[in-house]
């Protein structure tokens, strides 16, 4: 069984860690919302395209 001084010690790094996934979760979010590289990069992960831009299919040469 975990004393507390361990429960305590657990818990801390606990919050380290979601704090931190906490400000890069908040800087994706800044880059999401306002650099529009970011914003082109994620819509064509979609299938998203500029309007009047065709897809480029690549074609395999295996025989």
């Amino acid at each position: 069984m975990k004393t507390e001084t361990q429960q305590n010690e657990s818990l801390n790094a606990e919050i380290e860690k979601v704090t931190s996934e906490n400000l890069n979760l908040q800087e994706e979010i800044y880059y999401l919302q306002n650099d529009s590289n970011v914003i082109e990069r994620e819509a064509r992960k979609f299938g998203f395209r500029r309007q009047n831009q065709e897809k480029k299919v690549s074609v395999s040469a295996n025989k």
